[in-house]
């Protein structure tokens, strides 16, 4: 059994643990679930669409599996209590504005592989202090980190 989640109920409060059978997390699946604060994303989900978590405003902390290779752009936009984000090993590119406006972000662990990072990704991200870009970089788009 797998499947797409595709949106998660409003008014969810606290921590939520995504069964194992979800393979995807939709478009704007857990949009503006404001009291959401801890999040489980299971080994079997492989893609955050656009705007999976936006408006998260309680959302403190994600650690994505290795097993994600695709994120969807502004999938974490607003999430404004996120403190700390691990991007998983295999992805490639980090979208549009993937974590604009996590003004409380503060550490950032980049894949090792990541080819190019994309505009506005880190648009007001005021409180990231250094930044260990990997040489593998070979693109940084127009006001990733402004």
């Amino acid at each position: 059994m797998s499947g797409k989640l595709l949106q998660c109920p409003r008014g969810l409060k606290g921590a939520l643990a995504i069964p194992q059978f979800i393979t995807s997390i939709g478009d704007g699946a857990f949009a503006y679930c404001s009291h959401l604060n801890e999040i489980d994303v299971p080994r079997s989900v492989t893609c955050l669409g656009v705007r999976a978590f936006i408006g998260c405003l309680e959302l403190v902390e994600i650690v994505l599996p290795e097993s994600v290779l695709e994120l969807g752009e502004s999938a974490f936009c607003g999430c404004d209590s996120l403190s700390s984000v691990e991007l998983p090993s295999g992805l490639l590119k980090i979208p549009d504005k993937l974590l604009s406006g996590c003004c409380k972000l503060s550490k950032i662990s980049f894949p090792t592989g990541v080819l190019e990072i994309g505009e506005r990704a880190f648009e007001g991200c005021r409180s990231l202090g250094e930044l260990n870009i990997p040489e593998s970089v070979c693109g940084i788009a127009d006001g990733a980190f402004s």
